[in-house]
C-alpha cells in the first residue's frame, strides 16, 4: 500500500493544486461575504483543510513517501472543511417597519424559514375570522411563526411529517403541539365552526410532499413557548425513505 502513495505524476500534481486553489477561492468568499462571528469557525476549518491538502501536495511534488496515517489525517482535515460549512448558511433579518424577525437556512437543496407573527397581527387575523380575543388567546400568547419550506433543487421529492419536527429550548426537546390538539383547545360552545376551519387551514401543513424546482408551502407554526425564549428548530424530511434535516438556531420572538 505504501507504493500507492509514492506519487509523482504531473497530472496528479495538477489535480491536487486545483483542489487547493478551489479551497482558497471559497475561503475568500466566506471572509468577504460572511463577517458574523459564527463564521469564524468555518474559516478555521478551511485553513485546516488547506493545510491537509497542501501537505499532501508537497509530499507528492517532493516525491516523499506518505504513510497511511499521514494521509488519513490530511483527508480528515479536508472532510472537516466541508462538514464545518454544512450549517453555515443561516441568515437573520429584521423588518424595518414591523420589527418582525426572520431566520432562514438552506441545505440539501431545501430552504427553511421562520418569520415571527407579532401578537397584534395574530389577534387581528383571527379576530377577522370569527374568534374573540379570549377564544384565541391560548394560541396568540405563544410564539407563532410564518413557516416556509421550499424544495429548490433537492435530489428528489421531499416528504415531511410536521410532528416529526422538534424544538430544543433550555437543553430540552419539546414536541410541537399537533394541529388537532390546538383545535380541541380552541373549541368552545361559542366558537364558530368557520373560525375553527380557518384556523386549521392557516396552519403549516401536517404532512406534505414538495417536488424539486421550487415547490413550496407556508403556514403558521406555534412552538408553544413563552415569548423571549430562545430555541432551535429541527425540521426533518425524507427523500424515498432517506432522512434529512435542517436546523434554525437561536430563534426567539419579541414579547
Amino acid at each position: 500500500m505504501d507504493d500507492f502513495f509514492n506519487i509523482s505524476s504531473v497530472s496528479q500534481n495538477q489535480i491536487i493544486f486545483s483542489d487547493i486553489n478551489d479551497s482558497i477561492k471559497t475561503l475568500a468568499w466566506i471572509t468577504r461575504e460572511k463577517h458574523q462571528v459564527e463564521y469564524f469557525s468555518n474559516a478555521i476549518c478551511f485553513f485546516q483543510g488547506m493545510t491537509g491538502m497542501i501537505s499532501l501536495y508537497l509530499a507528492i511534488s517532493e516525491k516523499k513517501r506518505m504513510n497511511f496515517k499521514q494521509l488519513i489525517h490530511a483527508l480528515a482535515f479536508c472532510l472537516l472543511t466541508f462538514s464545518g460549512l454544512a450549517d453555515s448558511s443561516q441568515q437573520h433579518s429584521v423588518d424595518a417597519l414591523t420589527g418582525a424577525q426572520t431566520w432562514s437556512n438552506d441545505g440539501h437543496g431545501v430552504q427553511l424559514s421562520l418569520t415571527q407573527i407579532l401578537p397584534d397581527q395574530l389577534k387581528a387575523f383571527y379576530g377577522n375570522r370569527g374568534f374573540t380575543l379570549e377564544q384565541i388567546e391560548a394560541y396568540t400568547s405563544t410564539c407563532v411563526y410564518m413557516t416556509v419550506l421550499r424544495n429548490d433543487n433537492a435530489d428528489g421529492t421531499i416528504h415531511f411529517i410536521r410532528d416529526n419536527w422538534s424544538v430544543i429550548a433550555g437543553g430540552q426537546q419539546h414536541a410541537l403541539v399537533p394541529v388537532d390538539e390546538w383545535v380541541k383547545r380552541l373549541t368552545t360552545v361559542d366558537t364558530p365552526k368557520a373560525a375553527l376551519v380557518a384556523f386549521r387551514w392557516a396552519q403549516f401543513p401536517v404532512e406534505q410532499s414538495y417536488q424539486p424546482g421550487g415547490d413550496w408551502n407556508q403556514g403558521m407554526l406555534s412552538v408553544a413557548l413563552s415569548p423571549g425564549t430562545p430555541f432551535d428548530l429541527i425540521a426533518h424530511w425524507d427523500i424515498e425513505g432517506k432522512p434529512f434535516q435542517l436546523s434554525l438556531k437561536q430563534v426567539h420572538c419579541a414579547k
